[in-house]
């Protein structure tokens, strides 16, 4: 692999002396190298403010909740953590779990008027 297929490549190219080493010409690379092909993007990050739903009797509830972690099982499986609340996967984000309380009202209603939910 070579600096240009690298997540940083854009960032860095034209500013570090590291590709003058003979160790980087070498292997190609640098110790800071990170394929694209390995980079997951989500759509929200730690300390972002979600809305989830929870069962109460006949009704759904929506609450606030705060991203407080977010890991990556061996097996391959990304969780995210609301503070104080649960654990998502996620897949599970737009399903128990949104960006936005529109979102979440709008699956309460779906919910409510007996429209199924994946999950």
């Amino acid at each position: 692999m070579s600096c240009k297929s690298c997540f940083h490549y854009q960032a860095c190219f034209g500013t570090a002396k590291v590709f003058d080493t003979d160790d980087v010409k070498a292997r190609g690379t640098c110790d800071c190298f990170l394929a694209k092909s390995k980079v997951i993007v989500l759509k929200c990050s730690i300390g972002d403010t979600v809305y989830h739903l929870h069962q109460y009797k006949n009704d759904y509830i929506v609450s606030e909740g705060t991203i407080d972690d977010m890991y990556c099982t061996h097996d391959g499986h990304i969780f995210v953590r609301i503070k104080q609340q649960t654990m998502y996967k996620r897949g599970e984000l737009g399903v128990k779990f949104f960006l936005s309380r529109e979102e979440a009202e709008t699956a309460r209603k779906a919910l409510l008027e007996g429209g199924e939910r994946d999950g």
